[in-house]
């Protein structure tokens, strides 16, 4: 379960701001060093001696999240662990009962490239939102495509819990996006919001275990769709990965908190 930690660890806005304030210098120097050579160099250069993911090179707000860490794993990696979003969804409920929680924005501009992006759903359809937490999103997306099946799933049984309690209308379950329960070519779409970016704290290949089974699942020319605030010169070549995907992406000004974020668009060959 999570401990408490003898220093401060970076919450979702830390490293969020950490990641975003280094995109800039990523994108000055693409040409220099190639994409590949910049995902190592970002990550060292934001990546600290001590462990603490470079909370020293960021703006930091102090959230209950801060107290937390998992045990046994270096402050850095826990985002991609359950234990770190339980104590997150628990602390939170705590401070600001009923309260969403969004890592990232869930602006009208972002919602409208996803909506224009799930144009060609149609009812019956079976959707998966992958790591929803206890996101709008999930309302947002439902409340949408009405025809739609949606599952919303998450691996923080803390954060379903939640969900479930305020939302009973709608598909809650709990499951690990590496390891998906559904049939081959049974969806027509995923959609994740920082999922893919909490695995990749883990360091090894869990974000591309997630990528295969969203692969196996998803049906003839279906749609993967990722929000992230992660710039196409370190996020395409791993998506790319998939030779079955065609990749493409939108930038988004969000207009709500001064961020860009990227809608990558990965259909079934």
């Amino acid at each position: 379960g999570p401990d408490r930690a003898d220093r401060t660890m970076p919450d979702p806005y830390t490293v969020r701001r950490c990641r975003v304030k280094m995109a800039g210098f990523l994108r000055q120097s693409a040409s220099a060093f190639g994409a590949r050579g910049l995902r190592g160099r970002w990550r060292n250069f934001t990546s600290t001696s001590d462990g603490s993911d470079g909370a020293k090179y960021a703006e930091h707000r102090e959230t209950p999240l801060s107290r937390w860490t998992v045990s046994g794993e270096r402050p850095d990696r826990a985002l991609a662990f359950p234990q770190y979003w339980d104590a997150f969804y628990k602390s939170k409920e705590s401070e600001d009962p009923g309260s969403l929680y969004d890592w990232y924005s869930n602006s009208d501009v972002l919602q409208g490239v996803l909506w224009n992006k799930l144009r060609r759903l149609q009812a019956g359809h079976l959707v998966l939102h992958a790591g929803c937490g206890t996101s709008a999103l999930s309302l947002a997306l439902s409340s949408h495509f009405k025809d739609i099946r949606f599952i919303h799933a998450d691996f923080s049984m803390q954060g379903l819990e939640l969900m479930k309690h305020r939302h009973p209308e709608l598909n809650w379950m709990a499951m690990d996006v590496r390891q998906l329960p559904f049939a081959d070519r049974s969806l027509a779409a995923v959609v994740e919001k920082g999922t893919m970016d909490a695995l990749l704290r883990k360091g090894d290949d869990a974000w591309l275990d997630m990528c295969k089974e969203c692969s196996r699942a998803l049906s003839q020319g279906g749609i993967f769709l990722q929000i992230t605030d992660e710039p196409p010169e370190l996020r395409l070549p791993l998506l790319e990965h998939l030779r079955e995907w065609q990749v493409s992406f939108s930038a988004v000004d969000a207009n709500d908190d001064g961020y860009e974020y990227f809608v990558y668009s990965c259909e079934m060959r």
